[in-house]
This record gives structure tokens, sequence and C-alpha cells, in this order.
């Protein structure tokens, strides 16, 4: 009985396996249909990649091209600001506050054709640890704008010019994080006299501008070493509000007074 019983085991695990190899074979493609699946796949990539190639050629060219049409545009803002901005700050005293001596000069440059009259440049570099307390950057105010004649510091002078009263001071950045809190303080204090600050950046500064502006209540540009940014700093100068530049938070690239100068305002 119990070799019976494991001969028809045998057998049946035997039909099992035979039935389960027909139902494989049957389902199973032939050599001819996935070699014909394959070359359906390697056709598909092909046209895929020469799609995404076409576009890339595309797309290198778009940009090229938009670099020669910023590059036209940036020349014609550079022959046509002189003449947009003449006289636009006749009279104006203006002060610098800058990150290091000279490296404002094409500021001082746009100010003067503007017509202001740039009095006095204050590094802050050499300055940058007394600056960590707020109370040194109120006593800077107040001896810049010569409302006295103590220096709150020993070489507390500007690099160019000397303390005299501004009706405008540019804060030109990037600002040292060591001085923040003296230069808040520097500025509430020349805000708190009607003096009027604009806080403005090169291009390749503009990180964290933005945040810091708007901590201190200033307006300000972010493309300062440009014709746009030129433009929009002496209309902010003049009295527009607001912060313009390339920056995604900047209201636009200019404030609306200066499409008014194109219309002979």
């Amino acid at each position: 009985m119990v070799d019976l019983k494991y001969h028809l085991l045998t057998l049946t695990a035997v039909f099992l396996a035979l039935t389960l190899g027909i139902f494989i074979g049957t389902a199973l493609p032939g050599p001819e249909l996935i070699w014909g699946e394959q070359q359906n796949v390697i056709a598909d990539l092909k046209a895929t990649f020469s799609e995404l190639k076409s576009e890339s050629s595309a797309q290198k060219a778009e940009l090229a091209a938009l670099r020669r049409q910023k590059l036209a545009a940036d020349e014609l803002g550079r022959c046509a600001f002189p003449v947009l901005v003449k006289d636009r700050l006749n009279g104006k005293r203006a002060g610098l506050i800058v990150p290091a001596a000279g490296t404002a000069d094409a500021l001082a440059e746009t100010l003067t054709i503007a017509g202001a009259e740039v009095s006095w440049e204050f590094a802050v570099g050499p300055a940058a640890d007394r600056l960590a307390q707020a109370e040194a950057g109120r006593a800077a105010a107040l001896y810049l704008l010569r409302e006295t004649k103590d220096a709150p510091w020993p070489g507390c002078t500007p690099a160019a010019g000397a303390p005299a009263p501004v009706e405008a001071v540019v804060l030109y950045g990037p600002v040292e994080r060591a001085a923040a809190p003296g230069l808040a303080a520097l500025c509430r204090t020349l805000k708190g006299r009607d003096i009027r600050v604009i806080g403005a950046v090169a291009t390749s500064n503009q990180e964290n501008s933005f945040a810091l502006f708007q901590e201190w209540q200033l307006s300000g540009v972010d493309n300062a070493d440009t014709p746009a940014g030129s433009a929009a700093l002496v209309a902010l100068l003049q009295g527009a509000q607001g912060y313009f530049g390339w920056s995604p938070a900047a209201a636009g690239f200019l404030p609306p007074l200066v499409s008014e100068w194109g219309q002979g305002g």
C-alpha cells in the first residue's frame, strides 16, 4: 500500500510538471517576437534622444540670442543713462556708507552724473567690530552729520570728504553681519533727521539684501551696477519708494518715476 501511494504521488507530480511546462511554453513569446520588441524599444529611445537633442540645441540658440539682446540693452542703457538722469539730483548733497574705501567709485559717479554732490564716503570695513554695538552706530551718524566734533572712536573719519550735513545717504553693500547692529542704529538716526537712506548692492551681492533692507525699512536696489539699477537708485533718491532689481522679491525693475522721465517728466 505504501509503495502504491508513493507511485501515485510521483505520477501526479510528473503530470503537474508536464502541465505547467506546456502552459509556460505556450505563454512565452518566441525569439522572433522578443527580438521585434527589443528593436521597437531601441527605436523609441533613439527617437526620444533625437528629440531631446534638438530641443537642447534650440534652447542653446535661444539663450545665446537672449545674451546678445541683454548686451545690446545694457549698451543702450549706458548711452542713454546720462541723458535720462541729468540734473535729477541737482544740488542734493549725499553721503556714502561703503564696505571699504574705493568700492563704490562707480556709485559716486552715478550720483555725480545725476547732479548730486558726494559730500563724504564712510568705509565700514575698519569699524566693523566697533559697529557691533548700536550706540556706536548712533554716535557715528552724529559725527558724520557734524552734529558733534567728537569722533566716536579713534580713526573714525570718512575715507573721502569731511563730516558734513547731507540730504541723502546710500548704504552700499554687502553689509558685514558683525556691523549690522551699529549700521541699523546709524540708519535710524539718519532717518530720524529726515535724511533719505537708500540701500544698494551690486548684482553679485543680492543674497539677503532684501531681508536686511526690509528689516531696516529702507527702499533699495539689488542691481546698482547696471544702467537700470543706477536709474532706479536715482529715482529712489528723488523720492520713489520700494525695492527694485532682479530679485523675485523686487517690486519691478524700475520705479514708475523713471517712466515719467522718459515722457519728459
